[in-house]
C-alpha cells in the first residue's frame, strides 16, 4: 500500500482497487468490504464534483483521512 499518506479522493479510489484486486486474487472475502468502500467513495466523489455540500474540499479531506485509517489498519 502507499508509503506517503493519501492527499487526495481519487488516491483513496486508487488504493481501494489495489486492495480489491489482491483480495481478487488471493480469495480474501475482506475484499467485498473494499469493495463497498469504493462504492461508497465514488459516490462521495460524485457528491463534491456536483456541489452537493457545502464545503467540496472540507469533505474531501474528512473521506481521506477517514479512508486512510482504514487503509492503514488494513
Amino acid at each position: 500500500m502507499p508509503a506517503a499518506p493519501l492527499k487526495t479522493i481519487d488516491e483513496v479510489i486508487e488504493v481501494l482497487e489495489q486492495i480489491i484486486q489482491h483480495c481478487e486474487y488471493n480469495g480474501d472475502p475482506s475484499g467485498y468490504f473494499a469493495a463497498l468502500y469504493q462504492k461508497g467513495t465514488i459516490k462521495v466523489k460524485e457528491g463534491i464534483e456536483n456541489n452537493y455540500f457545502d464545503d467540496g474540499p472540507r469533505m474531501e479531506q474528512l473521506d481521506v483521512v477517514f479512508a486512510q485509517r482504514y487503509i492503514d489498519a488494513w
